[in-house]
C-alpha cells in the first residue's frame, strides 16, 4: 500500500481535519486514513510519554535535592544516599556556609555602598 504525503491531511485539531467524509472512501483510502491518523496518535502518545518522564525525573530531583527544606518529605534510603553522594563543591542553599557567607556579602556590599560614595566626593 502506497503512504499517503504528509501533505494530504492536515495537522489540525478541528473535525474539518479531512474535507472528505470517512463514509464516502474506498476501503484503500479508508486504510490509508486510518494507518494515517493511527501513525499521528502514537506520535501524540509517544510524545507526551517522554515529556511526562522528564517532568517526573525533574520531580524526583526536587524531592532529592530540594529548593528548599520541605518538612514534609520523607525521603527514602535512595534519597538519602544520592544526597550524601553530592559533590564537595555543591553548596547547598540551606547550609552554614551558604549562610554565612551571604552575611559576609551583605556586609562588604553596605561598606562599599556606604564609603565608596563618601571617599569620591571628599577624598582626593
Amino acid at each position: 500500500m502506497e503512504h499517503p504525503n504528509n501533505t494530504d491531511y492536515s495537522s489540525g485539531e478541528d473535525e474539518s481535519e479531512f474535507a472528505v467524509p470517512f463514509s464516502t472512501l474506498t476501503p484503500k483510502e479508508k486504510a490509508l486514513r486510518s494507518e494515517y491518523l493511527w501513525q499521528a496518535a502514537y506520535l501524540r502518545a509517544h510524545c507526551s510519554f517522554i515529556i511526562l518522564h522528564k517532568f517526573s525525573q525533574v520531580h524526583q530531583n526536587i524531592l532529592v535535592f530540594g529548593t528548599t527544606k520541605n518538612i514534609y518529605l520523607d525521603p527514602t534510603q535512595a534519597e538519602r544516599e544520592a544526597y550524601k553522594k553530592k559533590s564537595a563543591w555543591i553548596i547547598l542553599p540551606d547550609s552554614k556556609f551558604s549562610k554565612f557567607w551571604s552575611i559576609v556579602i551583605m556586609l562588604l556590599l553596605s561598606y562599599t555602598a556606604s564609603f565608596l560614595p563618601i571617599s569620591v566626593a571628599f577624598y582626593d
